[in-house]
Protein backbone atom coordinates (compact mmCIF):
# COMPACT_ATOMS: atom_id res chain seq x y z
CA UNK A 1 0.00 0.00 0.00
CA UNK A 2 0.75 3.68 -0.70
CA UNK A 3 2.35 5.92 2.58
CA UNK A 4 -0.66 8.55 1.37
CA UNK A 5 -3.35 5.61 1.30
CA UNK A 6 -2.14 4.31 4.98
CA UNK A 7 -2.38 8.20 5.87
CA UNK A 8 -5.22 8.98 4.84
CA UNK A 9 -6.82 5.68 6.71
CA UNK A 10 -5.19 6.58 10.15
CA UNK A 11 -5.33 10.59 10.06
CA UNK A 12 -8.16 10.70 12.05
CA UNK A 13 -8.30 7.54 13.43
CA UNK A 14 -4.71 6.98 15.49
CA UNK A 15 -4.65 6.63 19.27
CA UNK A 16 -1.23 8.15 19.43
CA UNK A 17 -3.00 12.05 18.47
CA UNK A 18 -3.04 14.72 20.75
CA UNK A 19 -5.85 17.09 21.00
CA UNK A 20 -4.48 20.57 22.42
CA UNK A 21 -5.25 24.38 21.53
CA UNK A 22 -2.10 25.16 20.43
CA UNK A 23 -1.02 27.66 17.95
CA UNK A 24 1.00 25.60 15.87
CA UNK A 25 -0.84 22.40 15.49
CA UNK A 26 -2.08 19.24 16.52
CA UNK A 27 0.98 16.84 17.68
CA UNK A 28 1.47 12.84 17.82
CA UNK A 29 2.86 10.84 20.25
CA UNK A 30 3.63 7.66 17.84
CA UNK A 31 6.80 6.00 17.61
CA UNK A 32 9.09 7.20 14.60
CA UNK A 33 7.20 11.02 14.57
CA UNK A 34 11.39 12.92 15.19
CA UNK A 35 9.31 16.27 15.39
CA UNK A 36 5.83 14.67 16.88
CA UNK A 37 3.87 16.59 14.40
CA UNK A 38 0.45 15.07 13.45
CA UNK A 39 1.70 15.14 9.39
CA UNK A 40 2.45 12.54 6.68
CA UNK A 41 5.90 13.82 6.25
CA UNK A 42 6.41 13.08 10.23
CA UNK A 43 4.57 9.96 10.41
CA UNK A 44 6.25 6.77 11.76
CA UNK A 45 4.08 4.53 11.00
CA UNK A 46 2.39 5.22 7.59
CA UNK A 47 5.95 6.44 6.13
CA UNK A 48 7.97 3.13 5.00
CA UNK A 49 11.49 5.05 6.58
CA UNK A 50 11.16 6.17 9.59
CA UNK A 51 13.76 7.06 12.28
CA UNK A 52 13.00 7.11 16.38
CA UNK A 53 15.26 8.61 18.89
CA UNK A 54 14.54 7.54 22.52
CA UNK A 55 16.43 7.19 25.75
CA UNK A 56 16.07 3.24 27.37
CA UNK A 57 15.68 2.94 30.78
CA UNK A 58 19.28 2.95 31.66
CA UNK A 59 19.88 6.38 30.10
CA UNK A 60 21.49 5.60 26.79
CA UNK A 61 20.31 6.69 23.90
CA UNK A 62 19.01 4.49 21.44
CA UNK A 63 18.50 5.01 17.34
CA UNK A 64 15.57 2.89 16.26
CA UNK A 65 15.39 2.16 11.97
CA UNK A 66 12.30 1.12 10.35
CA UNK A 67 12.44 -2.38 8.71
CA UNK A 68 11.92 -1.58 5.04
CA UNK A 69 11.33 -4.81 4.07
CA UNK A 70 7.75 -5.35 3.45
CA UNK A 71 7.14 -8.90 5.18
CA UNK A 72 8.57 -7.71 8.10
CA UNK A 73 7.93 -4.58 8.47
CA UNK A 74 3.86 -5.74 8.88
CA UNK A 75 5.56 -7.88 12.04
CA UNK A 76 5.24 -5.38 15.24
CA UNK A 77 8.25 -7.21 16.82
CA UNK A 78 10.71 -7.19 13.82
CA UNK A 79 9.51 -3.06 12.14
CA UNK A 80 11.62 -1.47 14.26
CA UNK A 81 15.60 -2.39 14.12
CA UNK A 82 17.36 -0.53 17.18
CA UNK A 83 20.63 0.99 17.66
CA UNK A 84 22.44 1.31 20.65
CA UNK A 85 24.25 4.64 20.28
CA UNK A 86 27.65 3.91 23.32
CA UNK A 87 30.29 6.32 23.53
CA UNK A 88 30.38 10.37 23.74
CA UNK A 89 28.32 12.62 21.27
CA UNK A 90 30.44 12.60 18.30
CA UNK A 91 30.92 8.95 18.12
CA UNK A 92 26.94 8.57 18.77
CA UNK A 93 26.36 11.95 15.96
CA UNK A 94 29.09 9.60 13.83
CA UNK A 95 27.09 6.88 14.03
CA UNK A 96 23.62 8.33 13.09
CA UNK A 97 24.86 9.63 10.60
CA UNK A 98 26.54 6.35 8.65
CA UNK A 99 23.33 4.55 9.48
CA UNK A 100 21.21 7.43 7.44
CA UNK A 101 23.58 8.04 4.63
CA UNK A 102 20.83 6.99 2.38
CA UNK A 103 18.01 8.71 3.92
CA UNK A 104 16.46 12.26 2.67
CA UNK A 105 18.19 15.40 4.86
CA UNK A 106 14.65 16.15 6.08
CA UNK A 107 14.87 13.15 8.02
CA UNK A 108 18.54 12.86 8.97
CA UNK A 109 18.81 16.85 10.51
CA UNK A 110 16.27 16.58 12.87
CA UNK A 111 17.74 12.85 13.58
CA UNK A 112 21.18 14.67 14.48
CA UNK A 113 19.45 17.34 16.28
CA UNK A 114 17.91 14.58 18.81
CA UNK A 115 20.50 12.62 19.15
CA UNK A 116 22.75 15.71 20.21
CA UNK A 117 19.72 17.08 22.57
CA UNK A 118 19.47 13.27 24.26
CA UNK A 119 23.38 13.75 25.25
CA UNK A 120 22.74 17.02 26.33
CA UNK A 121 20.27 16.41 28.69
CA UNK A 122 22.14 12.94 30.11
CA UNK A 123 24.96 15.54 30.45
CA UNK A 124 22.69 18.04 32.70
CA UNK A 125 21.03 14.76 34.29
CA UNK A 126 25.02 13.82 35.55
CA UNK A 127 25.97 17.17 36.54
CA UNK A 128 22.79 17.61 38.69
CA UNK A 129 23.70 14.32 40.38
CA UNK A 130 27.39 15.15 41.08
CA UNK A 131 26.53 18.19 42.09
CA UNK A 132 23.69 16.68 45.02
Amino acid sequence: MSEALIWEVMKSYSSKGMRRTHPVGVFTREKGSLCHKRTLRDSGLARIRAVDVSINDDGIPVLAIKNANPEESRLPDKMWREVTLSGGVRKALSTTDSLLSDYKPALKKPAMRKVSAAYMALARKNKAVASA
